[in-house]
């Protein structure tokens, strides 16, 4: 079945795939990993390899999903026929769904933090009391409750759901960003948060922060899981997407240095190591919020509405593509199939809550988390790169800028599986 639904507007494109990256991904995940892989030496390799080999597979994602126009598992199925390749190809649909799953089981627990931190917050404004227990029943709730947001968000068509998100959403929390950063610059920690952001360190080893940075850059620009596949399924026509993509990278790599910068400035006024780890963000941003004095309480309400908000952006761009699967290749509502997502992400989150308040030795959630940033998106944006070079897809514009064109197709042919093959390949010898 050919798909009818498209976006409104490129605009609403823009947005969309920004927000399916500019939540917890540059709020939560940026932080701590480049906290923890070397600072400055981490962020810039970021940099540079989201532009050379991140960017070139999201828009391998895009246009894979441009040219098929239905979901992973029908659109990959699409193309190898239309192709005559092999449909074995067909099996990156289906890791694509176990991957975002297995994304969906981590999200929904920080998620779910936020939103404690959000009703805490809320309660100390209006009634002043204080309700953030730290137990593994309270933790539970809050990470089901987030789980239901997502879902009421993504029932509807794209239109309806994702569209009317990320229209108002998404320039509120860059905003939101901008205006914090602001309100903190003046904090003794501010000059040394710039200069941990971007001084090279080469003390620290090249390849960990290469591979942590890479990671990170599929992390943050939701590429490696089919969702960047699924949203480009819905654009009217591929022409001049590349731009677009662009303007999504930079977007992505602003809002990245913005939450940085106003991570570290806390963290190093406080005396909080960077290297601290997941809770990194929720230990920082408290104490930059009592700065405000009468007005703190307050201002950590809206301040973790906005980052809910960003945590739901980037929710309801890994449920979707599993309910439009469902939906459109296996005749299963929408409702329904995200009703089994929940019981499912009902099990995990047992699963990581026990395992953290139990401490069995191995934090399985900080173990799936790492897993999942430094191997499995790398590796799965590895194939989707390697299937959109095997099935002839088009991934340049003939109408493009030659510079622009040589660029496409350097990166795609040449930079990004090298760089990809190399860094995987380091990361299994040692």
């Amino acid at each position: 079945m050919q798909q009818s639904q498209t976006w409104t507007s490129r605009l609403h494109f823009i947005l969309a795939t920004s927000g399916a990256a500019i939540g917890l991904g540059t709020v939560w995940a940026a932080p701590f990993t480049i906290g923890q892989n070397g600072g400055g030496s981490c962020f810039l390799m970021y940099v540079i390899l989201t532009f050379l080999v991140g960017l070139p597979i999201l828009h391998v994602e895009i246009m894979l999903g441009s040219r098929s126009r239905k979901n992973i598992l029908s659109g990959i199925k699409y193309i190898c026929s239309e192709e005559r390749i092999s449909q074995n190809w067909g099996l990156i649909g289906y890791a694509s769904m176990l991957l975002l799953i297995c994304i969906l089981s981590f999200y929904v627990i920080v998620g779910g933090k936020v939103l404690a931190f959000l009703i805490n917050y809320i309660l100390k404004a209006l009634f002043n009391l204080s309700y953030h227990p730290n137990n593994m029943l309270y933790d539970f709730i809050m990470s089901q409750c987030f789980c239901l947001l997502t879902l009421a968000m993504c029932v509807n068509s794209i239109r309806q759901g994702v569209e009317r998100c990320v229209k108002y959403l998404m320039p509120l929390l860059f905003l939101s960003l901008i205006g914090l950063l602001l309100l903190c610059h003046d904090l003794s920690g501010f000059r040394p948060a710039i200069t941990y952001l971007f001084h090279f360190d080469s003390s620290y080893s090249m390849i960990r922060s290469m591979l942590a940075a890479m990671g990170l850059s599929f992390f943050t620009l939701a590429t490696g899981a089919g969702c960047m596949m699924n949203y480009g399924a819905y654009l009217k026509s591929s022409k001049g997407i590349f731009p677009i993509n662009f303007i999504t990278a930079v977007m992505i790599v602003v809002a990245v240095c913005l939450s940085g910068i106003l991570v570290f400035t806390v963290t190093f006024t406080q005396g909080i190591p960077p290297s601290q780890g997941h809770e990194l963000v929720f230990n920082a941003i408290p104490f930059a919020l009592s700065k405000f004095g009468s007005f703190a309480d307050i201002s950590g309400a809206v301040f973790f509405f906005l980052i809910l908000l960003a945590a739901l952006t980037s929710s309801i761009s890994l449920l979707e593509p599993l309910l439009r699967v469902s939906d459109e290749q296996f005749n299963i509502p929408r409702l329904n199939a995200g009703i089994v997502c929940i019981i499912i992400l009902f099990f995990t989150s047992i699963l990581y809550i026990v395992s953290t308040h139990e401490k069995w030795g191995i934090n399985i959630f900080n173990l799936v988390t790492q897993t999942i940033i430094e191997q499995a998106l790398p590796f799965m944006a590895l194939m989707y790169l390697f299937f959109g070079i095997r099935s002839n897809t088009s991934l340049t514009d003939p109408s493009a800028a030659r510079p622009l064109y040589y660029y496409i197709m350097i990166t795609t042919r040449f930079i990004s599986p090298l760089a990809l093959i190399v860094l995987i390949g380091s990361k299994l010898w040692s």
